[in-house]
């Protein structure tokens, strides 16, 4: 009897199991990026008196998950950059962008950063310029041009007396007479980048988003040697 009652009991248990629900399965965890700073910034080598020269290559979007244009700043991408396939991959966010020569019918092509590799005619590695290789629109060319850009600030007081003090004195316009103000100043070291294709080159006014533009340089960008140790 008793046997026949534990039998039951566990046919009862093992019928109630199999209809029970299966338990969730756990959440996989997050992907862990470990990043090892094994790359070198990519610096201007060339430009008025310490601009643009010594500013580093990197992304308007940089650490953003997004797409941007090529920018030269105080602090650029400085990981393991990526020559594969005749690509230039700057590693950022756990994943390559890569650098890409835009269509355009002027000498200077903008660069843009993106996941997807489309420009395969980089010619690049650690202690040399970047330079594009030949295309059928193009000779082989390691020139660029860099082209300060300006930021645009309102001043909500009253300037009644005369005209507004200027911030900075770099500044490249100010207004007189009551405010709010709007002026412009340069971006410290902020300089969107071009590749120069050709002679006579006309420079432009505006960067892509519409941002004015101060001056233009010819320079070149030097990828650093490895291994890397900052000054800073």
């Amino acid at each position: 009897m008793v046997r026949s009652v534990a039998f039951a009991l566990t046919a009862f248990l093992a019928a109630s199991l199999a209809g029970a629900a299966p338990a969730p399965a756990p959440s996989p965890s997050p992907p862990i990026c470990q990043v090892i700073p094994l790359g070198s910034p990519a610096v201007a080598t060339s430009g008025p008196p310490s601009q643009p020269a010594g500013l580093e290559l990197t992304n308007s979007a940089f650490l953003t998950s997004s797409n941007g244009s090529a920018l030269l700043t105080t602090n650029g991408y400085k990981q393991t950059w990526s020559f594969a396939g005749g690509g230039f991959g700057a590693f950022d966010a756990c994943r390559y962008y890569w650098l890409n020569i835009g269509n355009s019918t002027s000498v200077l092509k903008p660069l843009t950063w993106s996941l997807t590799k489309v420009s395969t005619n980089w010619i690049a590695g650690y202690g040399q310029n970047l330079t594009a290789a030949a295309t059928p629109e193009y000779f082989q060319t390691d020139r660029f041009v860099a082209c300060k850009l300006l930021q645009t600030s309102q001043v909500a007081s009253d300037y009644s007396s005369g005209p507004v003090p200027t911030p900075s004195s770099d500044i490249s316009a100010t207004s007189t007479g009551s405010g709010p103000v709007t002026t412009a100043y340069p971006v410290a070291n902020k300089w969107a980048l071009y590749l120069q294709t050709g002679l006579g080159a006309v420079y432009p006014t505006q960067a892509d988003d519409g941002t004015q533009i101060v001056e233009c340089v010819e320079t070149k960008i030097y990828i650093k040697p490895l291994p890397y140790t900052s000054t800073a």
